[in-house]
């Protein structure tokens, strides 16, 4: 019984051009016989031909015992291939070319089986190969991951230490995508902690080079004013790093408080001016210049930003911001203190006073200009309210004792008028002039206050306050020249009933003056 005859013709000095056709040739080595002469002869025994169905059933049945056999040796290999990938992967190309001729063999004779039509089930059960060579594919790449994984990590050291950011940034990737490869491998896990183990190691390095970047890209000096910070500096290099690693959040807290430090940093170094003999600086002056410095960071930190918060870095970078004013108030509170704790003349007053004024300009100036700024980038409005009440704070805090300074200043201006009854002519001439200075005192005084007050809750009440203090200070006055004013009557002879608006006597008009002045204060 012949189930396929087929003629071959082929040289016997040709070369096969096909891995099927050399498997076959080694078939034929072996056995003397082609796979096609091979099934005829089982075929053409005894047993085929008397009872066919069970021949084939049977010599199907040792196929595919076989097939499990085989089978069951790559289950086995496929176990073990974890532990010896090292040395397996050498031969990984061999076993590859091996097994595809196995599975080309496998195929050819389902190929045949099918034509002869002796057994569907056979076919169904040799169609399991292909689930083999799937598994054998995925053990082939597993360890080719394997052998990448080992190359990764092999000298990974020496990249960071060589400092190729673009380098590390493409290892770190690398590793992470082999990882995902990884995943079913029997030491996942571990590979997970060596791959934690190296983000921790170059997180560690790559932290004090954050700090050494940020620092030399100090954002106020005159050369880093005129551009801002490169799209591929180191900066945003170590920043694109920390991004891959999963560890932004580090990032971002050295950021924020290197910046922080650098800046409060700042401010000493500034006020530390104030000191310094030669220095013309007023206080004022200091406190606007930091402000400037850092309205001009913001423009050139915010790429910086971008690229450690993304869309909060307005937010990010606006409290920062007021966590270096919360630094710095205590020291401008301080200042402000001892200026007015110090103050001993009407002129030293009235320069406090105006130091003040143009601290609250200075202030509204640039809490306007950031908060401008801001909404470029955000709509979140807490974080400016928290802002600009922070910034308030130095100048609320002073407008506690705004009203005893200018009561002082107007105290001063009238102490300096002098009266004395031994004296009139000139008593008089001085309390004349001095009551246009006091005029002139108080005009500035309420011109102040309604700078000051600008509707906040600090100073809703500041300008009947100062009304107030005013109206004590030159009701006191006026008592006190009243008190002149009596005296000399008394000496002269002339009863108060008996004043006039002018004196007919000639060497009287320094007389006809007080009666002006206190006409004037209602006496």
């Amino acid at each position: 019984m012949h189930i396929v005859q087929v003629t071959t013709t082929k040289s016997s000095a040709s070369l096969p051009s096909h891995p099927q056709e050399t498997r076959l040739m080694e078939f034929a080595a072996t056995t003397g016989l082609t796979p096609v002469e091979w099934l005829n002869q089982q075929f053409a025994s005894r047993g085929a031909d008397e009872q066919p169905e069970g021949y084939s059933a049977k010599l199907l049945s040792n196929l595919n015992l076989q097939m499990y056999k085989e089978q069951q040796g790559l289950d086995d290999i496929c176990n073990h291939l974890p532990r010896v990938h090292s040395s397996l992967s050498r031969d990984i190309p061999q076993i590859r070319t091996r097994f595809d001729y196995l599975i080309q063999d496998v195929s050819a004779v389902e190929s045949l089986l099918t034509d002869s039509g002796q057994s569907n089930l056979a076919v169904q059960k040799m169609r399991a190969t292909e689930t083999v060579k799937r598994r054998m594919e995925q053990t082939y790449r597993s360890l080719e991951n394997q052998d990448n994984w080992e190359a990764l990590l092999s000298n990974f050291k020496d990249v960071i230490a060589g400092g190729d950011f673009d380098v590390l940034h493409a290892r770190m990737v690398a590793l992470k995508k082999c990882l995902a490869s990884l995943t079913d491998s029997l030491d996942s896990n571990e590979r997970h902690g060596q791959l934690e183990e190296i983000k921790n190691s170059t997180e560690s390095a790559l932290i004090p080079r954050l700090i050494s970047a940020l620092a030399s890209n100090v954002p106020w000096t005159a050369e880093t004013r005129r551009q801002s910070v490169p799209s591929d500096g180191p900066l945003q290099k170590i920043l694109q790093v920390f991004g891959v690693m999963e560890r932004m959040e580090t990032a971002k807290r050295v950021l924020k408080e290197t910046r922080l430090r650098q800046f409060v940093n700042r401010w000493e170094k500034q006020s530390e001016q104030l000191l310094e003999e030669t220095s013309e600086l007023l206080f004022d002056e200091v406190v606007s210049n930091f402000y400037e410095d850092l309205l001009t960071a913001w423009h050139l930190q915010m790429p910086v930003f971008m690229a450690a918060f993304g869309n909060s870095a307005a937010q990010a970078l606006l409290e920062m911001y007021t966590r270096v004013i919360t630094k710095v108030n205590p020291k401008i509170q301080t200042q402000l203190q001892n200026t007015r704790e110090n103050i001993a003349t009407s002129e030293a007053a009235q320069e406090y006073l105006g130091s003040l004024l143009q601290l609250k300009r200075s202030r509204e100036a640039f809490a306007f200009a950031i908060e401008k700024e801001y909404h470029k980038h955000s709509t979140q409005q807490q974080t400016v309210t928290d802002f600009v009440t922070t910034l308030k704070e130095p100048l609320d805090n002073a407008m506690g004792h705004y009203v005893e300074v200018e009561e002082l200043v107007l105290q001063s201006e009238m102490s300096k008028t002098v009266l004395a009854v031994a004296d009139t002519a000139k008593s008089l001439q001085g309390l004349t002039a001095a009551s246009m200075r006091i005029g002139s005192v108080l005009f500035a005084a309420v011109a102040r206050c309604q700078q000051f007050a600008d509707g906040s809750t600090v100073t809703a009440n500041l300008l009947s306050d100062l009304g107030r203090a005013l109206d004590a200070s030159v009701d006191g006055y006026v008592s006190r020249v009243a008190v002149f004013a009596q005296d000399l009557l008394t000496n002269s002879g002339l009863s108060s009933s008996e004043r006039k608006t002018e004196f007919p006597d000639k060497g009287l008009d320094s007389w006809n003056d007080l009666l002006k002045v206190l006409l004037h204060y209602g006496t």
